[in-house]
C-alpha cells in the first residue's frame, strides 16, 4: 500500500513538474520574442562576436582589457541586457562586465553560496530579488586575504553588528552571512529532495545525522542508484 502511494505521489509530482516546465518554457519564449524585436539585431551580433573573442582569448590587435571595455560599453544602454532573459556567469565576471546598477535584474540566483565569500555581494546588489543557495555543512571558502580582513574591520566595524562583521571576513561564506541576517521559515527554505547523491549516500547522511534538522530523501527517477565499489581503486 505504501509503495502504491509513493508511486502515485511520484507520478503526480512528475506531472506537476512537466506542466510547470512547459508553462515556464512557453512564457520565456513569448517574452524572448518580444524582447528581441525591440533590440537592434546588429548590436546583438556585435556583442556575440566580441564576447566570443573575450572567451577564446584576445586577438593580436586587441588586448583583453580593450575587449572588456568594448563589452562594457555595449551593455551600458541596457538594451542588450533586457533582450536576454537569463544571464549565467561567475560573480567575478558580473563585477567585471555588467553595469554597476542596483536592481539591474528582476532576480539574481547565487548557486554554491557556501563556496563564495562577501566579494559576491556586488553581483547580488544587481538583483531586485535574491535567491541564495548553499549547504550549511559545506566547507567554507579559503581564508587567504589578510588585507581585506583589515579593510572590513577598519571601515565597517563601527557600522554593522559584530555577527555580521564576522561573516563578512575572509574564510566565511556568503551563505552563512545571509543565514545570519535572514532567519525564519518565511525567508529560509530547506530542500528535502537531493538529486546529486545516490540513495545509499543519503542513507549514510541520515544515519550519521549530518543533517539532523531535516529529512533528506532522494529521487531514484532523477539519479541512478549506484552501488558502492568493493575495491577503493
Amino acid at each position: 500500500m505504501d509503495e502504491e502511494r509513493i508511486k502515485e505521489r511520484q507520478d503526480s509530482e512528475d506531472k506537476r513538474r512537466g506542466l510547470l516546465k512547459e508553462m515556464v518554457k512557453t512564457e520565456a519564449g513569448r517574452q524572448s520574442i518580444t524582447r528581441f524585436r525591440t533590440v537592434d539585431q546588429r548590436k546583438l551580433g556585435e556583442f556575440e562576436s566580441t564576447y566570443k573573442l573575450a572567451s577564446d582569448g584576445p586577438a593580436k590587435s586587441k588586448s583583453h582589457s580593450q575587449v572588456l571595455k568594448e563589452l562594457r560599453s555595449m551593455l551600458e544602454d541596457g538594451d542588450l541586457i533586457s533582450a536576454l532573459c537569463i544571464w549565467i556567469m561567475t560573480t567575478e565576471v558580473v563585477s567585471e562586465l555588467l553595469p554597476s546598477k542596483l536592481g539591474l535584474f528582476d532576480l539574481v540566483i547565487l548557486e554554491e553560496a557556501s563556496q563564495s565569500d562577501c566579494l559576491a555581494i556586488p553581483a547580488l546588489l544587481r538583483g531586485k530579488k535574491l535567491v541564495v543557495i548553499g549547504d550549511t555543512q559545506q566547507v567554507n571558502p579559503p581564508d587567504s586575504r589578510d588585507d581585506f580582513k583589515q579593510f572590513v574591520e577598519k571601515n565597517l566595524g563601527t557600522h554593522l553588528p559584530s555577527d555580521t562583521i564576522k561573516n563578512l571576513l575572509p574564510g566565511k561564506s556568503i551563505f552563512h552571512l545571509f543565514e545570519n541576517i535572514f532567519q525564519g521559515p518565511t525567508t529560509t527554505i530547506l530542500l528535502r529532495e537531493h538529486f546529486r547523491y545516490c540513495s545509499y549516500v543519503i542513507q549514510i547522511l541520515q544515519m550519521s545525522k549530518v543533517y539532523a534538522h531535516c529529512e533528506c530523501c532522494v529521487s531514484s527517477r532523477i539519479i541512478r542508484d549506484l552501488r558502492p565499489r568493493s575495491d577503493p581503486g
